[in-house]
């Protein structure tokens, strides 16, 4: 879950930071990429705090107009001397998402 948020969120997704302290991760990944997300996840957790990993590439929901769509994103992530995982967050344009 989040557990907290840029202010940049609001401005590329469309979710303010209260929408997403303390809502999963998932809830704002697009259906057909979860078992992306999913996978990534379980390496984060497997992975030591020294190890960095491979970005990720995946669909994130973004609301505009009230309309829920998806933005495509790299995510990069490791954990903190408190074992929670920091992401750092990408938004890229679709012609971007195959140099990924």
């Amino acid at each position: 879950k989040f557990i907290s948020t840029e202010k940049s969120c609001f401005f590329l997704l469309g979710f303010d930071a209260l929408e997403m302290i303390g809502s999963s991760w998932y809830t704002f990944i697009h259906p057909k990429d979860i078992l992306i997300a999913k996978n990534f996840h379980i390496e984060i957790v497997k992975n030591s705090l020294q190890q960095k990993l491979l970005p990720t590439v995946l669909r994130m929901l973004s609301r505009q107009d009230q309309h829920c769509q998806s933005a495509w994103v790299c995510i990069s992530a490791n954990k903190d001397t408190d074992n929670n995982i920091i992401s750092h967050t990408q938004v890229l344009r679709p012609d971007e998402v195959d140099y990924y």
